[in-house]
C-alpha cells in the first residue's frame, strides 16, 4: 500500500513538473513572439513620438514592453538632463529600471607613468655625466669632429677653442655634455610618443590637447644646438655660453619630471570627460531568455 502512493506521489510530481516547465517555456516563446511581432510593426519614440532614422537610432533602455518599449537615444537624454537631480536621470520612472551605461571610450590609466625623482635624476643628470668623459676625449683626439658635426664648420666658436688652449678642457667637456643631454633628452622624447601611441587609446584627443605646449618642447630639445650655432667669438659671449649651457644640463631632470606630469594630467583630463553611453537592455534580456530555457532543457 505504502508504495503504490509512493509511486502515485512520484507520477504527480513527475507530471506537475512537467506541466510547469511547459508552461514556463510557453510563456517565454509567447513573450519572444510578441518581440517580433512589435519590431515587425511601425516603431515610434516614446517621447517624441516620431519614427527611427539612420542618425537618430531606436534605443531599448528599459523592461518597457509595447510602444514604451523605444525611444530616440537624443530624446532619452535630452530628458534625463531635464531631471539631472531627480530619479529619472538614472532609472525608468515606469518599469523602475535602472539605467545601464558603457564608457564611450576605454579608460587611459594604464598609461600613467608613476614619478620617482631618483630614477629621473639617475637617468638624466648623472648617466650624461659619466657618458661625457669618453665622448670628450675622442672629440679631443679628433679635431673636434663630435663639436663640428653639430655646429657649423665655419663657426668662429672653433677659433677661439683652439685659441683659448688653457680653456680648451673645460669648454671641450662642456659643450659634449650638451651634446650627451640633447641626444638622450632626443631619444627621451622618441620613447615617449611611442609608448603614447602603444599605449593611449584616444590619440588625437591626446595630441590636441598637447598642441599649445608642442612649439615649448622644440625650443627646449634643440636649445643648446641654436646657441652652439649662434655662439660669438667674444670671451663676454662665451662666458654667457657656458653659463648657460650648464644652467640647461641642471635643468634636464625637471624637464622629464614636467614632461611625465603633463602627460599624466592629459590623461586624467582624458578620462575626466569620457562620455557615458546608454546601454540597450535588449542584450541583457535576451541572454536571460537563453538562460532560463538552458536550465528548464
Amino acid at each position: 500500500m505504502n508504495e503504490l502512493i509512493k509511486f502515485k506521489k512520484h507520477k504527480y510530481y513527475k507530471i506537475s513538473n512537467t506541466m510547469k516547465n511547459d508552461l514556463v517555456i510557453s510563456e517565454i516563446m509567447y513573450e519572444i513572439i510578441d518581440n517580433i511581432i512589435l519590431d515587425i510593426e511601425e516603431k515610434e519614440c516614446r517621447i517624441c513620438f516620431e519614427e527611427e532614422t539612420a542618425d537618430n537610432p531606436f534605443i531599448w533602455p528599459c523592461r518597457c514592453k509595447g510602444t514604451s518599449k523605444y525611444v530616440h537615444r537624443n530624446c532619452l537624454e535630452t530628458w534625463r538632463n531635464e531631471n539631472v537631480d531627480r530619479d529619472a536621470f538614472e532609472m525608468c520612472m515606469e518599469c523602475r529600471y535602472s539605467y545601464k551605461f558603457i564608457n564611450k571610450y576605454p579608460y587611459e590609466f594604464g598609461a600613467i607613468i608613476p614619478i620617482n625623482f631618483i630614477i629621473i635624476l639617475f637617468f638624466s643628470f648623472i648617466i650624461p655625466i659619466l657618458v661625457t668623459y669618453p665622448i670628450a676625449s675622442i672629440n679631443k683626439a679628433n679635431d673636434n669632429i663630435i663639436i663640428k658635426f653639430y655646429s657649423r664648420h665655419n663657426s668662429s666658436f672653433f677659433r677661439y677653442m683652439n685659441y683659448s688652449n688653457m680653456y680648451y678642457d673645460t669648454i671641450n667637456y662642456d659643450i659634449c655634455y650638451n651634446i650627451v643631454v640633447f641626444n638622450q633628452t632626443l631619444l627621451f622624447i622618441i620613447l615617449y610618443n611611442l609608448f603614447v601611441f602603444l599605449n593611449v587609446h584616444r590619440k588625437y584627443e591626446y595630441y590636441k590637447r598637447l598642441k599649445p605646449y608642442i612649439l615649448l618642447h622644440l625650443i627646449y630639445i634643440f636649445k643648446f644646438i641654436l646657441i652652439l650655432n649662434i655662439v660669438d667669438t667674444s670671451s663676454t659671449w662665451l662666458t654667457f655660453f657656458l653659463m648657460f649651457s650648464f644652467a640647461f644640463g641642471i635643468m634636464e631632470p625637471f624637464y622629464y619630471m614636467f614632461i611625465i606630469k603633463q602627460h599624466n594630467n592629459i590623461l586624467y583630463s582624458l578620462d575626466l570627460h569620457n562620455k557615458f553611453i546608454l546601454q540597450n537592455y535588449e542584450s541583457e534580456d535576451e541572454n536571460e531568455i537563453v538562460r532560463t530555457l538552458s536550465d528548464i532543457l
